[in-house]
C-alpha cells in the first residue's frame, strides 16, 4: 500500500493508545461539574430517582444500566461518567474490526485511534446516553457490514436485533431501520428476480427483529409503559409537531409563547422568516436552512471522503469487482450520514417551526457517532488493487461534485459557519475546529489544498487527509473542544446553590422547592444536584421582587437564583453570595435525631448535650434555651418531642 506500509502500529502500541486515552477520558471527568441541561437532568432524574415505568423518556435499557450510579450516592455522576468511558472503549474492537476489511491492521487501528480521540468523546463527560449509543452503534454497523445477499435470514435478524436494542438506548434508534433498508436494498440490486423474495424475507427479519426486540425488552423493564415506541415526551413532543405543521406559522408559535419578533433577532445576516412562509412551507424553509448547515459543516469537515463516496458509488466503478466490498462500505457510509443528516435537519425544523430557536442549531450529535465510516473510504483510493479506478480523469459529473464542494469549502470557510451556531455538545467536531482562528484556518487552508490535488492526483489528496486534515480535525479539535467543558471545573453560582441546598432542606422540603431564575437551562442545572424530582423550577424577568403569591400552588420554598429580590413578606430568609433560601409551611422544627443537625431556624442553643447521638440528645442543665433567628409570633403551638430518662 505504498506509504501505508511505513505505518507500523503494533498491538501493543495500540493498546497502550487505547487505555491511555481510557485514562485521559477518566481524569479529565472526574474534575468537572455538570454541563448540559435540561438533558442530564432527565435522564440522571428518570434513572435514579423515579421508576423507570413512569419515565417519560423511553430509554428504557440505558435507564436500567444507568440506575446503577444509585449505589454510588452523592457520587452518582462520577459512577455515570465511569461507565460512559467503559461503554465508549468498548466500542473500539468494533470500530478496529469493521476497519480492518477494508485496510491493513495498522491503518484499521489508526483509524480506530482517530475514532477515540476525537471531540466526540466530550460526551463521556455527561449523564447521557451517547456513550452508550456510541458502542451499541459500532456494534450494529460491525455485523450489518459483514453481511451481503448471500448471508441467511437469520443474520438479517441479528441486524433487526441490534437496531432494537438502540431503540432501547436511544428512541432515536428507530431511525437506523430505514437507512438499513435502503442498504439492503442496495446489496439486491442487480440480482435475479427470484432472489427477491430472500430480500422480502430480509427485511422483514430486521423489522421484525427490532421490532420483537424493542417490545419485549421494553416490556420487561418498564412494563406496559415499555411498549411505547418513543415514550411520553417524544410522543407528545410529536402530536405537538404535527399540529404547528398543519396550523400556519403564527398559531404555533402563539402556542410556544414565543413571538415572531424574538426567534428573527437570533441573526441579522439571515431572515428567520419570510414573508410568504406559514404552516407546511415554513416547515420546508426552516429545515432547508438548517439542512445547509450541516451540509457546510461535513464539507468543511470530511470534502475528501465525500467525494470518494460519490466516486466509488460511480457508474465505472461498480463493474469493477476489486472494489467490491470498498462500494459496500461506500453505499453504508453514505446512505446512514446522508439519513440521519436530513432526520436530525428535519428534527431542527419542527423544533423552530413550533418553539423557536433551534433554526442555526447543527444537531450532529444524532449522527457523528458514524463519521468513523467516512475516514474508512479513504484507504480504497491508496490501496494497490484500487486505486487504479481513482487515478482516471473525472467524467462530467465528478468534475461538478468536486466544483461544488469546493464551493461548499469556499462558503464555509468565507463565513466561518456563521451564522450557524455550533457548540462542543451538538456539533463538537465543527465546534473544536472553529474555536481557534489559528486552528480554522489550518484546515480551511488544508482542505482546499487535498480538493485542489483531486482532480489530478487522488492519491495524494487522500493521503493528505489521512495523515495531517484527520490527525488535526480529531485531535487538535479535541483539545479545543476541551478548552469548553474545562470552564465546569470551577463551581459557579447554580452549582454552589445545588450543593448547599441540599444540605439545608430535608427530602420533604426539597420536593415542596421551586427553583426560580432567568435561564431555565441553568436552573434545571441546581436541580440535578438535589435529587428531589418533584422539585421544579419556575422562570421569570425583570427586576420585579419575587412575593409570596407567584410561589406555584404546592410549592411553601423558594430559591430565588440570578440576583432578583425577594419580598420580606416570604419567611425564614437565607441570603448566600448570588442566591437566596426562603418559605416553609410556618411550621419551624429542631431537629436534633439525625447526625447532622437541622438548625437553620436557631442561632443559640444553652442547656443541650452536643453533638447529639443517633437516637437524640439529653439536657445538661436545669434549663434548656433555644434563640431563634427571627422572632416569634404572639401565639403559636409547641410541639415537643421528648421523653423522660429512667426513674425520672
Amino acid at each position: 500500500m505504498g506509504i501505508l506500509k511505513h505505518l507500523i502500529l503494533s498491538s501493543k502500541i495500540f493498546y497502550f493508545l487505547v487505555f491511555g486515552t481510557a485514562a485521559f477520558i477518566l481524569m479529565r471527568n472526574s474534575a468537572l461539574y455538570p454541563s448540559i441541561f435540561a438533558d442530564e437532568y432527565t435522564y440522571s432524574t428518570s434513572a435514579r430517582l423515579m421508576p423507570i415505568a413512569q419515565s417519560p423518556i423511553a430509554n428504557y435499557l440505558y435507564l436500567l444500566i444507568y440506575r446503577l450510579t444509585n449505589f454510588c450516592g452523592d457520587g452518582f455522576l462520577s459512577c455515570a461518567r465511569i461507565l460512559n468511558t467503559l461503554f465508549f472503549i468498548l466500542a473500539c474492537p468494533f470500530i478496529y474490526q469493521t476497519a480492518k476489511r477494508v485496510c491493513s491492521k495498522s491503518l484499521a487501528r489508526y483509524i480506530t485511534i482517530l475514532a477515540l480521540v476525537g471531540p466526540i468523546n466530550i460526551y463521556t463527560a455527561n449523564f447521557m446516553p451517547e456513550a452508550m449509543y456510541f458502542f451499541a452503534f459500532w456494534a450494529f454497523a460491525w455485523f450489518a457490514l459483514s453481511l451481503n445477499s448471500d448471508s441467511r435470514i437469520s443474520s438479517w435478524l441479528g441486524v433487526g436485533t441490534l437496531i432494537g436494542l438502540c431503540m432501547l438506548i436511544k428512541p432515536h434508534g428507530v431511525f437506523l431501520l430505514i437507512p438499513t433498508i435502503f442498504y439492503l436494498i442496495i446489496l439486491f440490486r442487480g440480482q435475479e428476480l427470484f432472489r427477491w423474495s430472500k430480500f422480502a424475507y430480509s427485511f422483514l427479519a430486521i423489522c421484525i427483529g427490532a421490532l420483537i426486540i424493542k417490545m419485549t425488552l421494553g416490556y420487561l423493564i418498564a412494563g406496559a409503559t415499555g411498549l411505547s415506541l418513543l415514550g411520553h415526551l417524544y410522543s407528545a413532543t410529536t402530536m405537538h409537531f404535527a399540529s404547528a405543521a398543519t396550523a400556519g406559522l403564527g398559531d404555533s408559535i402563539q402556542l410556544s409563547g414565543i413571538s415572531t419578533a424574538s426567534l428573527s433577532s437570533q441573526s441579522d445576516s439571515i431572515s428567520l422568516i419570510p414573508k410568504w412562509a406559514n404552516g407546511f412551507s415554513s416547515l420546508m424553509y426552516f429545515w432547508l436552512v438548517n439542512l445547509r448547515g450541516h451540509i457546510l459543516g461535513l464539507s468543511l469537515l470530511y470534502g475528501i471522503p465525500l467525494l470518494i463516496i460519490f466516486q466509488s458509488l460511480s457508474v465505472g466503478a461498480r463493474k469493477n469487482p476489486s472494489l467490491c466490498i470498498q462500494r459496500r462500505y461506500a453505499w453504508f457510509a453514505f446512505i446512514f450520514v446522508a439519513s440521519l443528516l436530513l432526520f436530525s435537519s428535519l428534527y431542527s425544523g419542527f423544533i423552530s417551526l413550533s418553539y423557536g430557536g433551534e433554526i442555526l442549531r447543527i444537531h450532529m450529535r444524532y449522527y457523528n457517532f458514524s463519521f468513523p465510516l467516512l475516514l474508512m473510504v479513504l484507504p480504497a483510493v491508496i490501496a494497490t488493487d484500487t486505486k487504479i479506478f481513482f487515478t482516471n480523469k473525472s467524467g462530467w459529473i465528478g468534475l461538478c461534485l468536486w466544483g461544488l464542494m469546493v464551493l461548499l469549502v469556499l462558503w464555509a470557510g468565507w463565513k466561518s459557519m456563521a451564522p450557524y451556531m455550533p457548540s462542543a455538545i451538538d456539533a463538537p467536531e465543527v465546534r473544536g475546529v472553529i474555536q481557534w482562528d489559528w486552528l480554522f484556518y489550518i484546515v480551511f487552508g488544508l482542505a482546499l489544498a487535498s480538493l485542489a490535488l483531486w482532480p489530478k492526483f487522488k492519491s495524494g489528496s487522500a493521503l493528505l487527509f489521512l495523515w495531517a486534515i484527520a490527525p488535526i480535525l480529531l485531535i487538535a479539535g479535541s483539545f479545543a473542544t476541551n478548552q469548553n467543558i474545562f470552564q465546569r471545573t470551577v463551581a459557579d453560582q447554580y452549582d454552589r446553590a445545588g450543593l448547599a441546598i441540599k444540605q439545608i432542606l430535608n427530602k420533604e422540603e426539597l420536593s415542596q422547592l421551586v427553583v426560580v431564575g432567568d435561564n431555565p437551562i441553568e436552573l434545571s442545572r441546581v436541580l440535578f444536584y438535589l435529587n428531589a424530582p418533584d422539585a421544579s423550577l419556575q422562570v421569570i424577568s425583570g427586576d420585579a421582587v419575587y412575593e409570596k403569591n407567584m410561589l406555584p400552588k404546592e410549592k411553601h420554598w423558594v430559591l430565588l437564583m440570578d440576583k432578583h429580590l425577594m419580598s420580606a413578606d416570604i419567611q425564614n430568609q437565607i441570603h448566600f453570595n448570588g442566591f437566596t433560601l426562603g418559605g416553609g409551611t410556618g411550621v419551624i422544627k429542631v431537629d436534633f435525631s439525625g447526625k447532622i443537625l437541622d438548625l437553620r431556624n436557631v442561632k443559640l442553643i444553652q442547656g443541650l448535650y452536643l453533638p447529639p447521638e443517633s437516637w437524640g440528645t439529653w439536657s445538661i442543665g436545669k434549663e434548656v434555651s433555644l434563640v431563634f433567628m427571627q422572632a416569634l409570633p404572639e401565639q403559636f403551638a409547641l410541639t415537643l418531642e421528648a421523653r423522660a430518662f429512667g426513674p425520672n
